[in-house]
């Protein structure tokens, strides 16, 4: 069984910005993965930062939904 753990908007942001940049681009949100971090997604955009922040956070992490 696999527990997981609420963490705050903040903690996920802080997680997601040591493994990429988030930058704004128009009217969206935009996340783009350090070249040295391992993970199937690349580029998330969105125009909601915390969208974003919480679907780079799932994805870094392996979470399944």
């Amino acid at each position: 069984t696999k527990v997981i753990l609420m963490r705050p908007l903040s903690e996920k942001l802080r997680y997601i910005l040591l493994r990429g940049n988030l930058i704004k681009q128009g009217d969206e949100w935009v996340w783009i993965a350090a070249p040295d971090v391992k993970c199937e997604v690349r580029e998330i955009r969105s125009q909601s930062k915390w969208d974003v922040v919480e679907w780079v956070y799932d994805a870094l992490k392996g979470i399944r939904i």
